[in-house]
């Protein structure tokens, strides 16, 4: 194999599962209702729910127990607050063992820990504000709000691509996803939640993590809520995760990535924690049964307020345009103004929901990937019981979540190289080495990379492939495909295709290449 030095500006990377994106995105889905039709009932009438009555009735478990078998989801857990009544339930199983998932299983929470830290920034300029500060201010910096610039916050250690952006971005921009990092608009962008909870980290005189624990967290009383995975084991309750093929995979942050991303991802949480989270939330940030105010009220205006507009238009007709505060998306359905945020990470999908105006907020959790057509559809299911709404059958509107992409059999131009002569390792100074293997290579490096693929490559076409190990926060391995001439789509993948712990499979090596499934 040779070594060959890689420019990274030639693969067009497509980030597939890089955590949560904003709720109530309209991206549009296939829809196969008629695999569903007759598995799932959802009458289209209207109903009139007080408050007394449970959400949470057998009609609502056995739709959701339906939804789980449909899309494949191992557990799954749910909490509800609505006009201070609280519910919760747990549906099958959270282990390889059998545990069944309760109130207090604890589960990662992805991109939905965002919030956390948009209201931790605010809790720090609050701090500044009223003189409580730890740490001082640079000397030519003599306020921290909202629109303080980064080059003023963080001087040498904050730099963009482009000058102006460099310049010009303040915490708003941050926090809504706009400060031309990547594209010059709103771009949805994890790195900056990064950026965002190393100013915590600075400013406060204490880790992000401890400083979220302290001021948010333990107020809260929000005791089973935790960054790290070796923590949440302690506590011993802890869900284990499959990926969307119903593969189990190890949780996919070590304690060194838990707290690089603390601030846009890992945050681990239950159905019980979160329902006090979404009490003080439909509270104004104070905690209406104990009356302590853990985030100031002026704070929670910014964090909720609609600051961009991420969505112009909307796909279904009983949704408005969807806008973007600082970790909260917003907008109304059927009338009813609504507030929330998706998570996702590798084995976990998470949506946290709550309507400011009808004392009504929603939690639930797989712990299966890529599984948010299902979790939408239960809190729209949710939300139109607890609001007197007629329901819509969002089970076929979503449908399943769309099939894998169909690989392109582009053959190459007579004047392009073959893509098996593509093959060896390729060096970059920030990505360092990545070896680039083929269904024709042979080495024993290669055939353990054609191993991890092989299970996920029926009815492809792996000889216009290139397949690497990449073992990453967040990603294990990379699939390049030409498109055309020079050009390649690069994939970075979450996989593991021999399985994990009690299902791990050890395939024969006549089985581990590619080109043999």
């Amino acid at each position: 194999m040779t070594m060959i030095r890689l420019s990274f500006a030639v693969l067009l990377l497509s980030l597939t599962y890089l955590g949560g994106q904003a709720y109530f995105r309209n991206t549009e889905r296939t829809v196969q209702s008629s695999i569903i039709k007759g598995k799932i009932q959802d009458t289209s009438q209207e109903h009139s729910v007080s408050n007394s009555k449970l959400l949470i009735d057998d009609e609502l478990k056995t739709f959701i127990e339906d939804l789980m078998k449909v899309y494949g989801v191992h557990g799954l857990t749910l909490g509800i607050v609505f006009h201070g009544q609280e519910e919760f339930g747990g549906f099958r199983v959270s282990t390889e063992d059998g545990d069944l998932v309760g109130e207090e299983t604890l589960f990662s929470i992805g991109s939905c820990s965002k919030a956390y830290t948009a209201a931790a920034l605010g809790i720090l300029i609050d701090n500044f504000e009223g003189g409580a500060n730890e740490t001082p201010l640079p000397p030519n910096l003599p306020h921290m709000h909202w629109t303080t610039k980064i080059k003023d916050i963080l001087g040498d250690d904050w730099k963009l691509p482009d000058q102006r952006a460099s310049d010009q971005t303040n915490i708003l921009d941050l926090l809504t996803h706009m400060t031309g990092f990547p594209k010059r608009k709103y771009q949805y962008n994890n790195l900056m939640y990064i950026v965002a909870s190393y100013i915590v980290e600075i400013y406060s005189g204490t880790d992000f993590t401890t400083f979220v624990t302290d001021r948010i967290l333990e107020p809260a009383n929000m005791t089973n809520s935790v960054y790290f995975a070796s923590e949440a084991s302690r506590i011993g309750r802890l869900s284990h995760g499959w990926d969307m093929g119903g593969r189990r995979i190890p949780y996919v942050f070590s304690s060194q990535a838990s707290k690089l991303t603390a601030g846009e991802g890992s945050l681990i949480s239950n159905a019980c924690d979160m329902v006090k989270w979404l009490r003080i939330l439909l509270n104004e940030g104070t905690d209406p049964k104990t009356n302590n105010t853990v985030i100031p009220e002026a704070t929670i205006q910014e964090i909720l307020g609609a600051h961009v507009v991420t969505s112009p238009a909307s796909l279904w007709p009983e949704l408005s345009i969807t806008t973007y505060g600082f970790g909260w998306a917003q907008n109304s359905y059927r009338g009813h103004n609504r507030i929330g945020h998706a998570g996702g990470v590798s084995g976990f999908t998470t949506l946290v929901t709550f309507y400011p105006d009808d004392g009504l907020g929603i939690f639930v959790s797989t712990n299966t990937g890529l599984k948010s057509p299902l979790t939408e559809t239960i809190v729209n299911r949710i939300s139109e019981d607890a609001l007197g709404l007629r329901r819509i059958n969002w089970t076929d509107r979503y449908g399943f979540p769309d099939p894998p992409a169909e690989l392109p059999n582009t053959p190459s131009g007579p004047s392009e190289p073959a893509v098996e002569d593509l093959y060896g390792t390729y060096f970059n100074e920030g990505y360092g080495n990545l070896t680039l293997c083929h269904s024709s290579s042979v080495s024993e490096e290669c055939r353990k990379v054609q191993g991890a693929f092989a299970p996920f490559m029926i009815d492809r076409a792996p000889e216009h492939t290139l397949f690497a190990a990449w073992p990453k926060t967040w990603v294990t391995h990379t699939l390049v495909t030409r498109v055309y001439g020079p050009f390649f789509f690069a994939s970075l993948l979450s996989i593991h295709g021999n399985g994990y712990d009690s299902c791990t499979v050890l395939r024969e090596e006549s089985d581990a290449v590619i080109g043999r499934v």
